[in-house]
């Protein structure tokens, strides 16, 4: 039977006698694509983009020609369109893939680039007033549109480091990176616990510093941490299971694996390693007997690390068998 469309919800229903076969629930979609399901729901709810059918029981089902326009989505945001200018962008059908005219690819994407660094300022504002209900409703407006790994990329972490290179020098600027690690650490670590507790697959991030770069105990944020705090993050979005213990040296890391038990190993490099350094690490990580990765700002630049390194998050849930159910 042909399903009806329910115009209220926006949504195509699947009657009790008609075919689901082909289609996807939304923990299946959002393996597939990276995109949580909050995020999906939020796109269709707001924005009218991706609309499934439903199950008699209300959930939905994606169709492979709407895991496809998610893709195409995500293809746009990465190009600097906003979320709310996505639409009108899209291609009608397969054939008209490539149809959209550059001009206004151009245009939307100028558009969109005075966006974060506006956003940037307000969320700086924020910081500078320790107004937590501020900060995390900028934050919380914008985690719910996004991908987790793009948000990471376009604003997160460049605001960061502008963050630091703005409060250099100034009298309060241990207080002011004290109370922001503080407020991002208790709210994604809430993040965490939830996926922590659902995942099938749990991975093990460790930052590795250069031997002449210690994590300097004085250090408000130390070396990585903000870096490691925002991958960590993404992998809760992912629906991964995740142990973030920090910097430390990878030698000793047997003594202590068998009882972590972890799926994969996520290492964070910083900066500055030399060619022995590197030959050791890949010693180190030849000899564990588990699933290894290298990931970062910094990982591309290590030349003899090039095995174990990973271009995308993403790429993990290749070899994850996470799941999830839609309401």
């Amino acid at each position: 039977m042909q399903p009806t469309i329910d115009a209220k919800n926006q949504t195509t229903q699947v009657t009790a006698d008609g075919d689901s076969a082909g289609l996807y629930p939304i923990g299946e979609v959002s393996r597939l694509t990276g995109v949580n399901a909050v995020t999906l729901r939020a796109w269709q709810r707001r924005f009218g983009l991706v609309i499934p059918k439903r199950t008699p029981k209300g959930h939905r089902l994606y169709s492979a020609a709407d895991i496809e326009q998610i893709r195409e989505i995500c293809r746009w945001l990465e190009r600097g369109v906003a979320i709310s200018k996505v639409k009108p962008l899209l291609s009608p059908g397969p054939a008209q893939t490539s149809a959209q005219p550059q001009g206004q690819v151009a245009a939307q994407a100028q558009t969109t680039q005075t966006e974060w660094p506006a956003l940037m300022q307000q969320l700086t504002q924020a910081l500078l007033d320790f107004n937590a209900a501020r900060l995390h409703g900028l934050l919380d407006a914008n985690i719910g549109l996004y991908p987790f790994g793009l948000l990471r990329q376009q604003l997160l972490q460049p605001w960061l480091d502008e963050v630091g290179l703005r409060l250099s020098g100034r009298l309060d600027a241990s207080w002011l990176l004290s109370w922001l690690y503080d407020q991002l650490s208790v709210r994604f670590a809430a993040r965490r616990l939830g996926a922590n507790k659902q995942a099938r697959k749990h991975l093990l991030l460790l930052r590795l510093l250069p031997s002449a770069v210690p994590d300097a105990a004085r250090d408000v944020v130390p070396e990585g941490a903000w870096e490691s705090m925002l991958v960590g993050a993404e992998l809760s979005e992912l629906g991964f299971g995740l142990t973030d213990l920090g910097a430390h040296d990878l030698a000793a890391l047997p003594l202590v694996l068998d009882r972590l038990s972890p799926d994969a190993l996520l290492l964070l490099p910083g900066p500055g390693y030399s060619a022995g350094e590197q030959a050791n690490i890949a010693a180190q990580l030849a000899a564990l007997p588990l699933e290894c990765h290298l990931y970062g700002r910094f990982a591309p630049a290590l030349s003899g690390l090039a095995p174990w390194r990973l271009t995308e998050l993403s790429a993990l849930l290749a070899s994850s068998e996470t799941g999830g159910a839609d309401e």
